[in-house]
């Protein structure tokens, strides 16, 4: 059935946006659609990630704190924590959190909240597939043993290649 999922940031300016993602984060433009004149649509990739943008936030609700923030794992925290300050980013002290990471985060456009995170602990991964009732495909369920409080920390479900008939 599914076979990804991306999230959309509603912006107020498409260009500015696109500027942000691709120069703080090394996201690259994949395709770009224009109405009158502006940009107004932006697929951004890197590698299999993918990140929508769309100008649909009316231009005064551009500083109101967002309801959603976004998340990037990586392998070397301080390397990217460095190189964004280096380019005069305003990104926050890297802080070690209870549930097994270090993270920092910065504020991009439209008051988005952008976080950054390298696990410490090693996570105990597993997955497990199976087949949907009356459906021609397979699922893979992937969850981490690591725990927060006594619930699972990640869990995943992906499509994987339909069943043979």
């Amino acid at each position: 059935m599914f076979t990804k999922m991306f999230p959309e940031l509603h912006v107020s300016d498409v260009e500015k946006a696109v500027e942000f993602f691709t120069d703080a984060i090394g996201l690259t433009v994949d395709f770009s659609f224009e109405d009158e004149g502006q940009l107004d649509f932006a697929v951004l990739k890197h590698g299999d990630m993918m990140l929508y943008l769309h100008h649909m936030l009316p231009d005064e609700e551009s500083d109101h704190p967002k309801r959603m923030r976004l998340y990037f794992e990586l392998p070397d925290i301080e390397g990217l924590r460095a190189e964004l300050a280096t380019k005069g980013y305003d990104v926050s002290e890297i802080q070690n959190q209870d549930y097994g990471a270090r993270t920092c985060s910065l504020i991009g456009p439209d008051n988005y909240e952008i976080c950054f995170q390298q696990w410490t602990k090693k996570q105990a991964r597993s997955s497990t597939e199976f087949a949907y009732p009356s459906r021609d495909f397979r699922y893979r369920i992937s969850y981490s043993s690591q725990s927060y409080q006594g619930n699972s920390l990640c869990l995943s479900i992906s499509s994987t290649k339909p069943i043979a008939s």
